[in-house]
């Protein structure tokens, strides 16, 4: 997410990892809420990243770094989960941020950040057999490039409207009808959240639903701090 404020406490964590000081799971855990803290608090609500905040990062490692038993460690680490807690922007906020982005073929420049949000997403609702997200593509449920006479949707590139396919599902669905791309999305094995498993169309209304109950999906429950 372009921030360089974490690199000291990253390497305290790394450190003490190294030093059997905090056990790979708590290590893991720590640096997933930092990753999640920046999903919120810099890639989709661009909160302002300067000396506050480096500082914060900072003393964070300094406390670490001094800390000379696992429990101190662990101590040093929930204070550290505390301080990032009460930085988490609120969901109106989050929810705004995340409603504002747009993935369309003439507008790429959110790519990567759509694509890192869908994979998370995906993994949330994923039950069975892991995937190679390197292989997934984006795919618009409702075309951004309709048939000759149909208008696209004003939503058709809102974070509701798409999913992750792979290469070979997508140039399948090419602009057939809904119906048809929820009989193969669901063939294909593609994890449906509760709005698009419950959809019988799919329109502007169905696409803003669905991009507001991901916002709360992955506030609640994807990018916990």
């Amino acid at each position: 997410f372009r921030v360089a404020q974490p690199l000291p406490m990253l390497l305290a964590i790394v450190r003490a990892y190294r030093s059997n000081a905090i056990a790979l799971a708590k290590t893991k855990e720590v640096l997933r809420s930092m990753e999640n803290f920046h999903v919120q608090f810099t890639a989709l609500t661009a909160q302002r990243t300067g000396g506050g905040t480096a500082k914060m990062y900072a003393a964070a490692a300094q406390e670490l770094t001094a800390a000379k038993s696992p429990q101190a460690c662990a101590t040093a680490i929930k204070t550290f989960r505390d301080k990032l807690k009460a930085r988490v922007p609120s969901f109106a906020e989050f929810e705004a941020g995340f409603s504002g982005l747009e993935f369309l073929s003439t507008n790429t420049k959110n790519k990567g950040l759509v694509q890192y949000l869908l994979q998370r997403l995906d993994l949330h609702h994923r039950k069975g057999l892991p995937v190679d997200y390197f292989k997934m593509t984006i795919e618009h449920i409702a075309a951004e490039n309709p048939p000759k006479g149909t208008e696209a949707s004003p939503a058709a590139g809102k974070l509701g409207n798409l999913t992750l396919l792979d290469e070979g599902t997508n140039d399948k669905l090419a602009n057939k009808s809904f119906k048809e791309k929820k009989a193969m999305l669901i063939a294909a094995q593609v994890p449906l959240d509760d709005t698009l498993s419950d959809a019988a169309v799919w329109t502007a209304i169905e696409i803003e639903t669905r991009t507001s109950a991901l916002a709360k999906i992955a506030y609640e429950k994807v990018f916990v701090v």
